[in-house]
Parts: C-alpha cells; sequence; structure tokens
C-alpha cells in the first residue's frame, strides 16, 4: 500500500501502490448518509443487515456455503430475498 489520506472523520482514501485507490466510507462499518453528521443507523439499514448476516449464517448451517473461508459472500439468491 504506498498510502492513506482521511478527508473526514468518516471518510479514508487507501492508495494502493498500482495507483488505484479504495475509499471506505465510516471504516467499512454500517452508516446512516442522511444529514450532515448523521448518529446511528436507519431502522431500515439495520433491518437490511441483520436479515442478510441471518441468511448467511442459515447458509453455512446448511452446509450451502463454504464455512471454512474467513470471507463468505452473500449468495445472489439471498441478497434478492432479503431485497
Amino acid at each position: 500500500m504506498a498510502g492513506t489520506r482521511e478527508y473526514a472523520d468518516d471518510l479514508l482514501t487507501l492508495e494502493l501502490t498500482d495507483g488505484r485507490r479504495v475509499h471506505l466510507l465510516a471504516r467499512g462499518h454500517m452508516f446512516n448518509p442522511a444529514g450532515a453528521r448523521p448518529l446511528g443507523n436507519s431502522i431500515a439499514s439495520m433491518d437490511l443487515g441483520s436479515a442478510l448476516q441471518a441468511r448467511c449464517l442459515e447458509a453455512v448451517a446448511d452446509g450451502s456455503v463454504d464455512a471454512t473461508s474467513c470471507v463468505v459472500p452473500v449468495p445472489g439468491r439471498i441478497d434478492a430475498a432479503v431485497g
């Protein structure tokens, strides 16, 4: 990684050695984008996050997703069912 730049409390840019940039909002955590200094998360975003987590855990439990991976992607069928 070539460097980092912090623009505001909730925006961090990571510059990779090949010139690409990754922008992290709220340091990768859920956030509520409404308002100048939003605090907390909206009920809708909390519901969506909880539903995605529950469905992903269900997929790990029933063996349809590889539980040995350190990062388990949200399967499209679960994302569609929740959204």
